[in-house]
């Protein structure tokens, strides 16, 4: 990945059903390739062809770093994927404590209905 990217390769080029290669990382718990995709311009509340985002991706793993990587770029914590599901609903589903308290740091829309 380094490689692609020092040979100018577009981080926010987007595959199959729209998933761009940080969705990618993010949902196989790549954690090096999500921080340097984040660190080389990757838009962190792009989604995939169902409006899923990398943030709820990585809720939905249940990966801690990858959810505090993709807060810190600015991904939008109240941002729906498919279905209407939050972020926080996902994580909560996965039974992702850590990551649930990471979201509540954030101070997501607690009410939102799925």
């Amino acid at each position: 990945v380094s490689l692609l990217l020092e040979h100018s390769a577009d981080v926010n080029a987007h595959g199959n059903y729209h998933i761009s290669s940080l969705i990618w990382a993010v949902g196989r718990g790549y954690v090096d390739i999500t921080r340097m995709l984040v660190q080389r311009g990757a838009k962190v509340n792009v989604g995939d062809k169902y409006g899923t985002s990398a943030l709820v991706w990585a809720c939905r793993k249940g990966n801690p770093e990858i959810v505090e990587c993709l807060l810190r770029a600015g991904a939008n914590v109240d941002t729906a994927g498919m279905y209407s599901w939050t972020p926080l609903l996902v994580a909560t589903m996965g039974n992702h404590v850590e990551v649930v308290n990471l979201l509540l740091e954030s101070k997501p829309n607690v009410n939102a209905l799925d």
